[in-house]
C-alpha cells in the first residue's frame, strides 16, 4: 500500500514565494514545485463587497475533483480556529479541474456587512480524491493537496498595530489593532530570522518559534509585514 500525503499549506505563506498574479494570468504555482496554484494568495475585501473571485490551477498531473468552502477564522490562545459558517459561501462547492488548467472560485457575501470591526474568513480548497497510480509505477507516496486562503473583510481605516515581547527565547506578537498583521519575516540588526509566515489577527498573541536567529533577546527586531513592506519593534 502507498502511503497517502495531505499537503496542508496556509496559503498566506506563499506569498513570499508567489505575486499575486492579475486575474487574467496564470495562479503562480505554490512553493517547492507543488501542484497546485491559487490567484490572488490573500483576498483584501472591502466590508460591502458582495463578490470575488479566486483562481485555482491545477498542476497535479492529473483531472482531479476539489471542494471549496468558506470557515469562519479566529485564533484562541495563538491557535487558528476555523468554524463553518453561512455568512460567505465558495461557488461552486465541488468541481473536477482538467490538468493544467485552471477553475475561477466565486467568494459570495450573504450576511450583512460588517463596518465596525475586520471580518476574518478562510477559502478551504480540499483535494478530494488521489490521482490514480500511473501504469507500471513503482512505490511511491500519493499527495492530495488541502489549502487555505485567507479573507479578509475590513475597511481602508483599519491597521495593524504588533507589538513585541521577549520571552523564553520566542518573539510574542501581539496585536493591538484593528486588522490582521500578515508577518511574512524578520530580521535582527539587518541579519534573516528565519520563522514560519504567520497571521496575527486583532486581539491575538502569537508566540514565534525562530529557525534562526538570536539565542538572546535584541532591543529591536524589523518584521516583514507583507512582501514590499517592513517596521522596526521595540522587544520589551
Amino acid at each position: 500500500m502507498r502511503p497517502l500525503l495531505i499537503a496542508a499549506l496556509l496559503l498566506a505563506s506563499t506569498s513570499a514565494f508567489a505575486d499575486q498574479a492579475p486575474a487574467n494570468q496564470t495562479p503562480a504555482r505554490s512553493p517547492a514545485g507543488l501542484g497546485l496554484g491559487i490567484s490572488p494568495v490573500i483576498n483584501d475585501l472591502l466590508p460591502g463587497q458582495k463578490v470575488a473571485t479566486v483562481t485555482v490551477a491545477n498542476h497535479t498531473g492529473c483531472a482531479a475533483p476539489f471542494q471549496f468552502s468558506v470557515t469562519k477564522w479566529t485564533q484562541i490562545n495563538g491557535v487558528d480556529v476555523d468554524t463553518p459558517t453561512d455568512a460567505v459561501r465558495a461557488v461552486p462547492a465541488i468541481a473536477t479541474i482538467p490538468d493544467g488548467q485552471n477553475q475561477v472560485v466565486r467568494i459570495a457575501r450573504v450576511a450583512p456587512a460588517n463596518n465596525g470591526a475586520e471580518e476574518q474568513y478562510r477559502l478551504d480548497v480540499l483535494q478530494v480524491a488521489k490521482c490514480p497510480t500511473k501504469p507500471g509505477a513503482g512505490p511511491s507516496a500519493q499527495i492530495v493537496y488541502h489549502f487555505m486562503a485567507p479573507i479578509f473583510y475590513r475597511g481602508p481605516s483599519f491597521k495593524s498595530d504588533l507589538k513585541a515581547v521577549w520571552s523564553d527565547g520566542k518573539l510574542v506578537l501581539r496585536n493591538d489593532g484593528t486588522a490582521t498583521a500578515d508577518v511574512f519575516g524578520a530580521a535582527v540588526n539587518g541579519a534573516p530570522w528565519k520563522v514560519h509566515a504567520l497571521h496575527v489577527l486583532p486581539g491575538s498573541t502569537i508566540a514565534v518559534t525562530p529557525l534562526k536567529g538570536p539565542a538572546t533577546q535584541p532591543a529591536s527586531i524589523d518584521v516583514k509585514v507583507s512582501p514590499k513592506a517592513s517596521i522596526t519593534l521595540s522587544v520589551e
